[in-house]
C-alpha cells in the first residue's frame, strides 16, 4: 500500500495556480469592455435585430402576423412626462 504525501499549501503555490485563470479573467473583461461598443454601434447602424416577416412560410402575403406585429400609432409613452412626473412627486 502507497501512502501519498500531502504537499504543503504555501502561498506561493496558491498564487502559481490562480495566476493563469486571473489573467485569461481578466482578458476577457477587458476583450468585452473594448467590443461592446464597437458592437452595438455596428448593430445600431446595419440593424442587426430581428425584421418582421413580411411573406410567409407558403409564399403569400403574411397578413396575419403583419396585423399581430403591426406598430402601435397611438402609442402615449413620453419620457419626458414620466420624468416630470416623478420630480414634482419630491417638491
Amino acid at each position: 500500500m502507497t501512502v501519498m504525501q500531502q504537499t504543503p499549501m504555501n502561498l506561493q503555490l496558491i498564487i502559481d495556480n490562480l495566476w493563469p485563470v486571473l489573467t485569461l479573467g481578466f482578458a476577457g473583461f477587458a476583450l468585452a469592455t473594448i467590443f461592446t461598443p464597437v458592437y452595438t454601434t455596428l448593430a445600431f447602424r446595419c440593424q442587426w435585430w430581428k425584421k418582421p416577416r413580411v411573406d410567409s412560410v407558403s409564399g403569400e402575403k403574411a397578413a396575419i402576423y403583419q396585423k399581430i406585429h403591426a406598430k402601435n400609432t397611438n402609442d402615449t409613452y413620453q419620457p419626458w412626462r414620466v420624468w416630470y412626473s416623478c420630480s414634482r412627486s419630491w417638491w
